[in-house]
């Protein structure tokens, strides 16, 4: 029971680190050409959700993998469902049309 509430909280949070990043990349497709800032800031609220669950756990006494493993799942998870969330939303025109515009 003691690593049950921390992995599904850990999951639940992957999940809404992958939400953070579906409205990252909502409002860069939005402005049009801001792809480029969108990535890193994606990447950077994913690494730092990581290694905020790693450093946590280490303080609450837990073994990290107990919360990585279903972090990094509930992400994954998240990731595949507001993507095809994304590409229904625009289409294939949308999302080639993203990219030009990222493009230049």
């Amino acid at each position: 029971m003691k690593t049950i509430l921390p992995a599904l909280l850990a999951f639940a949070g992957g999940v809404l680190t992958s939400f953070i990043n579906d409205l990252i990349t909502r409002a860069a497709i939005k402005r049009g050409g801001g792809m480029y800032l969108a990535m890193p800031l994606r990447t950077l609220t994913a690494a730092g959700y990581l290694a905020a669950l790693y450093f946590i756990s280490g303080k609450l006494g837990i073994d990290p993998l107990f919360t990585l493993i279903p972090g990094a799942v509930g992400h994954t998870a998240g990731l595949i469902f507001f993507t095809s969330r994304l590409l229904k939303d625009r289409g294939a025109e949308g999302g080639e049309a993203a990219e030009e515009n990222a493009n230049g």
